[in-house]
């Protein structure tokens, strides 16, 4: 549905879909192989999973791609997974791996850029998590197959006496695994 025809379906409220910015999962493969991450498949400690990630270098390339989003985003941003499995049709993982909101509010842009990679690895990290990995195995798939793509967005929200509100959270499946009535399954579903 084009973004204009969201404005007359929910008069008279509107409702704004913010922009959206991927990392693509090579990011992530890049990032684990330069890095030697990949033994973390065999670690079982969460925090020295976060203690690895968090010391290991982001390419270049990616903090200069960051830093430009920083220049032109200066609301709250979300920092989401968006692993292979978390909208697999039969087995659906939403909610299993990390998530971070940034205030994205510090003057200093440095700052802004290390909160937002320091995010980035993270959500990077939960894919090594004890519980993602003992989750995957359960479900006979692989932890070591999974790759992990990032989703930016901006919040939607107001800030009263120094504290911001989202309008409204959710999650979205490009698959409805419910459909009803005139709906398929590739017409997706926003749970709001």
């Amino acid at each position: 549905m084009p973004a204009d025809e969201l404005d007359t379906l929910f008069a008279p409220h509107r409702l704004h879909i913010p922009p959206v910015v991927a990392i693509a999962t090579e990011e992530f493969e890049s990032f684990v192989e330069d890095a030697g991450l990949s033994r973390c498949i065999d670690i079982h400690d969460d925090d020295e999973i976060r203690a690895l990630f968090l010391a290991a270098p982001m390419r270049p390339a990616l903090l200069n791609a960051l830093a430009e989003y920083l220049a032109e985003h200066h609301r709250p941003l979300a920092v989401r997974s968006s692993s292979l499995h978390e909208d697999a049709f039969y087995q659906p993982l939403a909610g299993l791996f990390s998530t971070y909101v940034l205030p994205n509010t510090h003057p200093d842009p440095a700052v802004r850029l290390r909160q937002l990679a320091n995010a980035v690895k993270l959500v990077y990290a939960s894919t090594y998590y004890d519980r993602p990995k003992r989750t995957l195995s359960r479900l006979a798939l692989s932890p070591e197959s999974e790759l992990m793509a990032i989703v930016l967005q901006e919040l939607v929200g107001e800030e009263h006496d120094g504290l911001f509100y989202p309008h409204a959270t959710g999650v979205v499946q490009s698959l409805n695994f419910f459909p009803v009535g005139a709906m398929t399954p590739e017409d997706g579903i926003a749970n709001m």
